[in-house]
């Protein structure tokens, strides 16, 4: 069979994966213990010291007065916590826990308060400046410096986060929260004496961005929160509690380093056996070296790979058995790695098994199955935002800045685009054509072309047009 090798005794599999460089101590774990562990000790002091609950109330103020305000702020604070914690599931425990119950109290479903969490903290990981421990792993296996996977991811991840913001916005208007326009009571004062934790994040991002080495920052982070922490009473990190964030975060360094161990143990069998070069050979004679066709099967056997599965063991497996198979059709190494990574991330929501699906849904009191497709249709910007850098690397901030902003701004009207579609509501109940056209215009905009981005944007316009004149008339008949 294609998948056949010679066969491996038991002793030289063991020194395999203990002696070499390709098993148990290879490139993910030796990530785990070089990078990431130093990042989740920063988010342990950086919640020791309030931090994380101070995004939380940051988020709230920012988005209190707006439609559905309460999942709003559930996108906000989703995306900076899970960008720093880079746990989807984790995030969903932490934010759900206070956004979910207000949500649900604004007017929205228990399904959709539940679905928005999951999609928001599954988003997380793709945000920069942190995007979790599978970024680290990207950085290392493309071996590249880790700023450029953040300059890459950007402009993916602000895509992301458009899409299922305006998506939001339209659910609000549809179910009428335009006169519910929500006005909490939220601790104007306790922000104020919390505002000053925001520093030890920007410490991180200066580090990051002047090149210094990783573990000089995470380091640099920590002891700056723990400095910054004694400005006030409320937020002072005692002895007690420095020795309880060093336990916390030694623990949750544990529930990422024993995947990423695991997945050594993957890479040396991979290695060995050479199933990665096999694979590949079959997924292009599979699709027929059609790209296109190429990229959904390999999105869709990550999204089998995820299954359950945290992002970064599901990142590490598929790129090591799927990538080489994008980059043998042509696209970048950065390019075919992100693209896996989106989609590792993207298993956390999708059905059947969606850990952060489950996770929203169990806080909601949601149906399971409900919730998850649900949060597929408020995700799926993100399934086709993948195609569109893989194809156009000018996403991933490699071309000139005019390109750049071009490119983007073309892709940001896109997702909107979709959203409306999916959603069915603008002024009002969208109609099916009207829906089809403006999934026409997102595709259009969203292909990397000037003139299919000029054709898809005057396809948009006119429909965009067409239902402002029947809203106006709808008006001028309601006033006489």
């Amino acid at each position: 069979t294609p998948l056949r090798h010679s066969g491996i005794s038991i002793v030289d599999f063991v020194d395999q994966q203990t002696l070499s460089v390709q098993g148990i101590y290879g490139v993910p774990t030796g990530v785990a213990t070089d990078y990431i562990f130093y990042f989740v000790l920063f988010a342990a002091f950086l919640n020791a010291s309030g931090g994380g609950q101070l995004f939380m109330d940051l988020a709230s103020q920012l988005t209190n007065r707006a439609r559905g305000g309460p999942a709003k702020a559930s996108i906000v604070a989703s995306s900076i916590m899970g960008s720093i914690n880079g746990s989807a599931v984790a995030n969903v425990a932490t934010t759900g826990i206070f956004t979910i119950p207000l949500m649900k109290k604004a007017g929205l479903s228990a399904s959709l308060s539940g679905a928005v969490e999951a999609v928001a903290s599954a988003g997380g990981q793709l945000m920069p400046p942190v995007m979790g421990a599978s970024a680290f792993v990207l950085a290392e296996l493309v071996g590249i410096p880790y700023i450029e996977v953040v300059k890459a991811a950007l402009i993916p991840a602000l895509a992301y986060y458009i899409s299922l913001y305006f998506m939001l916005d339209l659910y609000a208007r549809q179910a009428g929260l335009i006169q519910k326009k929500t006005n909490f009571e939220l601790p104007d004062k306790k922000i104020l004496k919390k505002i000053h934790l925001l520093l030890p994040l920007i410490v991180l991002i200066y580090f990051i961005i002047t090149s210094a080495s990783l573990q000089r920052a995470a380091v640099a982070s920590i002891i700056a929160t723990v400095i910054i922490s004694w400005i006030r009473k409320e937020t002072r990190i005692s002895p007690r509690r420095i020795m309880e964030a060093l336990a916390k975060g030694a623990r949750q360094a544990l529930s990422v380093s024993i995947p990423c161990a695991t997945a050594g143990i993957l890479i040396g069998i991979v290695g060995y056996t050479g199933i990665g070069l096999r694979l590949s050979s079959l997924i292009i004679a599979a699709s027929g070296g059609f790209l296109i066709l190429a990229m959904i099967l390999v999105m869709i056997g990550t999204i089998i790979l995820g299954m359950g599965m945290p992002t970064s063991g599901a990142y590490i497996t598929a790129a090591v058995l799927l990538a080489p198979a994008l980059s043998e059709l042509g696209i970048s190494q950065l390019g075919a790695h992100l693209f896996i990574f989106f989609f590792a991330a993207l298993s956390m929501v999708t059905p059947p098994v969606g850990l952060a699906s489950y996770a929203a849904a169990t806080i909601s009191g949601a149906n399971l199955t409900e919730t998850g497709l649900l949060a597929l249709r408020l995700a799926l910007a993100g399934f086709i935002v993948p195609f569109a850098f893989a194809i156009n690397p000018i996403l991933l901030m490699q071309g000139g800045i005019p390109s750049i902003l071009w490119s983007s701004g073309t892709l940001f009207l896109g997702v909107m685009a979709l959203g409306t579609s999916l959603v069915g509501f603008l002024f009002k109940p969208l109609t099916l054509p009207i829906r089809i056209l403006l999934s026409g215009s997102a595709i259009l905009l969203i292909a990397p072309e000037r003139s299919t981005d000029l054709a898809g944007a005057i396809l948009l316009a006119a429909v965009l047009y067409r239902e402002f004149l029947f809203k106006r008339s709808e008006n001028i008949l309601k006033d006489t």
